[in-house]
């Protein structure tokens, strides 16, 4: 018993390992000219930027100073009150670590890059470990964790905002290990990594991209306090009050650590950001987002901007709406029947197993009506009542939450898709290529 446990969780490692290397693989293939120096990213904030923030960071290193004031920036900068300078951000901290030798311009400049491919490959593999965690097969989750990794989002300006990269990435990991912890009531170190998780996210340095991700990790707590744990070890029935009762401390020493590990970031970027110009923006500066036309992103990339951050591919968004008609079925439809050894199944376990499922899709349905901004109903509402959404502008950033929904909802329908027989699979790969011809014919007219 014990030895056949310890060889399936050597295999399942071995795994997990496999599709890291795979996600590195495909991240270097895919960013291949600017690994070789044969192309640079676009001149802008990335090299305006977090580059001299870079150069700045690794000379205090260099001179055994913790980076807390700059002098050479406006007369003198809040280095480390500056959350966009990422002071205490591990990943880029190893990468200037290990590339101290190099302290050229140029070499910084390509080692910032190369430390912007390795984090969209860690978006795939974190992504990866939480689909696996939920849908229980390795193709769909690997194909989800591809879907987040080369989306147009984490392909477009992420990549050279590294504030936003740095911080978008870690939401799924945050997010399995919080499952796991529930899971495992009596494993205390999952609610201690997923408050790390959580605070290297905020390290990032975006504030408005950590809005978004505390959202969804609150709304996630709330899911799986009122569901179970969800997926496969899902409960027969809704937890009990008491049950519920057990976790709220667990969930209360879940912000507390964060803010015990944030706090030598928090309080200095607090007094900054209310010093900044932008602590007093009016609804018009901040309620910009994308222009209802810009949903065409969805179909087909380049349609209406030159950054198409809400695509996610014809294939993952197929995936998602075979996930929801899968769903709906499971929950409308006839009672599933139970497979080999699993017992019955019922309507409460179907709706446990299908709680993450919802939730995703609510995430990406609600992320794209907020990205609109003032051009759609619901950011109004977010601006007056929502803590935090009067703070930031560009509402389009909640695209953000629209891809990671999508390709969740994608490991769904992956393997639902892998579940049906030949021919109703034939029947809706068919479907779903003629909608997407209809698609994109309509996108190019």
């Amino acid at each position: 018993m014990i030895s056949r446990r310890l060889r399936a969780i050597t295999s399942n490692r071995r795994h997990d390992l496999i599709a890291l290397l795979g996600y590195l693989a495909l991240t270097a293939a895919f960013y291949a000219p600017i690994l070789l120096g044969l192309r640079w990213f676009p001149t802008g904030d990335f090299t305006d930027h977090f580059l001299p923030f870079s150069l700045f960071q690794r000379a205090e290193i260099l001179a055994g100073r913790l980076p807390v004031w700059n002098p050479y920036t406006f007369s003198g900068h809040p280095f480390l009150a500056d959350i966009q300078a990422a002071v205490f951000y591990p990943i880029s901290n190893l990468v200037i670590g290990l590339t101290l030798p190099w302290g050229d311009v140029m070499s910084r400049l390509y080692w910032l890059q190369v430390e912007a491919l390795l984090q969209i490959a860690l978006a795939g593999f974190f992504t990866y470990l939480l689909a696996k965690d939920l849908v229980r097969k390795g193709a769909a989750a690997f194909l989800a964790g591809c879907l987040f990794a080369f989306s147009g989002y984490l392909t477009g300006y992420p990549a050279l905002q590294t504030a936003v990269l740095r911080t978008a990435i870690w939401l799924p990991l945050v997010l399995w290990c919080l499952r796991r912890a529930f899971a495992h009531a009596a494993a205390w170190r999952w609610w201690v990594a997923a408050a790390i998780a959580y605070t290297v996210a905020f390290f990032g340095g975006h504030p408005q991209t950590f809005l978004f991700l505390s959202y969804c990790v609150a709304g996630w707590i709330v899911m799986l306090l009122v569901a179970g744990a969800g997926g496969h070890r899902a409960p027969a029935s809704a937890p009990s009050r008491t049950s519920i009762g057990r976790q709220l401390p667990k969930v209360a020493a879940f912000y507390g650590i964060f803010l015990g590990l944030s706090a030598a970031q928090l309080w200095p970027s607090l007094e900054f950001t209310s010093l900044s110009v932008r602590s007093g923006m009016d609804y018009a500066a901040a309620s910009g987002g994308f222009p209802l036309k810009d949903t065409w992103q969805l179909f087909a990339p380049g349609v209406r901007s030159q950054f198409s951050p809400l695509f996610v591919g014809i294939l993952g968004l197929g995936l998602a709406v075979l996930a929801a008609a899968s769903a709906s079925a499971s929950l409308f439809g006839n009672q599933p029947k139970a497979a080999e050894g699993e017992g019955e199944v019922t309507l409460p376990k179907v709706r446990a197993a299908l709680a993450p499922l919802l939730f995703f899709v609510v995430v990406a349905v609600a992320a794209l009506l907020a990205s609109y901004g003032d051009n759609g109903f619901l950011y109004p509402f977010l601006y007056r009542w929502a803590p935090g959404w009067s703070m930031f502008r560009g509402q389009e950033r909640a695209a953000y939450l629209v891809a990671v929904g999508l390709s969740m909802a994608a490991a769904y329908g992956a393997a639902a898709f892998l579940a049906l027989p030949q021919r109703p699979r034939r029947l809706a790969l068919l479907v779903w290529v003629a909608i997407a011809a209809a698609a994109l014919i309509a996108a190019g007219v």
